[in-house]
């Protein structure tokens, strides 16, 4: 009796040790491969492109602005120009590239002019009489601006980019477009399509070498090479209120046009 006592208590003991030993072979197994699924979403991630749209007139705020991308690393910078049909010189917004190349040689640039003649008409020009006499000035620019914000959204949605940034500054808020009531009311657009949109250099640049102090802490011309709009200076000063109402009332017309736009894209896909 005995001895069968010792030999089962044997038997128990050695099955008790090859089940331990394969289940520290399991958890040794799952651990390697929880390590390497870690190491692969690290390198994916590593592997993610850094990208970020930039509103670019060839200006010195909107060059200072490509100057801190270039800085913080991102890999591919996208800088668009618009084309309202009423700028001239607009192909010298290209000459700084190879300067913003050669200063930032890791950093991809793409430079593109877009057109958004059809949309400035659509939200500008065909009700302009009307708009005059309802908001008592001429608010032709912040169409035009609207249309190319429109555009940014657009581009941004067809390359999977998720932030807009422009060279917008306080100090120019005379400027119906630069007034903070129509970057809050853009923001709203660029929100619908869940696209961030932002100012950076708003409350930084409080007089003009604040900018060039920071075109030169990046090695970058401190010469603006921009278009010139035949609308430029032809308006009086609005209000917030009314600028805040005038782009209310196109914001209908202006999210049709996206959400065609972007449908057309996905018939050609």
């Amino acid at each position: 009796m005995k001895l069968i006592k010792k030999i089962l208590l044997g038997s128990l003991f050695i099955g008790f040790y090859f089940f331990s030993l394969n289940a520290m072979e399991n958890i040794e197994s799952t651990q390697k491969v929880g390590s390497a699924e870690t190491k692969i979403s690290e390198k994916n991630f590593k592997n993610e492109k850094k990208e970020i749209v930039v509103l670019y007139s060839g200006g010195l705020d909107s060059s200072a602005l490509v100057g801190m991308c270039g800085a913080r690393k991102y890999d591919i910078v996208h800088l668009l120009t618009f084309d309202n049909g009423a700028q001239y010189n607009l192909e010298m917004s290209k000459i700084k590239l190879d300067e913003f190349r050669r200063v930032f040689p890791k950093t991809t640039f793409i430079h593109k002019i877009i057109s958004v003649r059809y949309l400035f008409k659509e939200i500008s020009l065909i009700d302009i009489e009307e708009d005059i006499l309802q908001y008592k000035t001429n608010l032709l620019c912040v169409g035009c601006k609207m249309s190319m914000h429109a555009f940014a959204v657009i581009y941004a949605k067809e390359n999977n980019i998720n932030i807009v940034i422009d060279g917008f500054v306080k100090r120019q808020n005379h400027f119906p477009e630069q007034d903070q009531s129509f970057i809050d009311e853009i923001k709203k657009i660029y929100k619908k399509y869940n696209v961030v949109y932002k100012s950076p250099l708003y409350f930084i640049v409080q007089e003009k070498k604040d900018v060039k102090n920071i075109l030169s802490r990046y090695n970058l011309s401190t010469k603006s090479i921009e278009p010139e709009c035949l609308f430029g200076n032809t308006f009086s000063t609005s209000t917030s209120k009314n600028i805040r109402k005038y782009i209310r009332s196109k914001r209908k017309k202006t999210y049709k046009f996206i959400d065609e736009f972007l449908k057309e894209s996905t018939l050609l896909i």
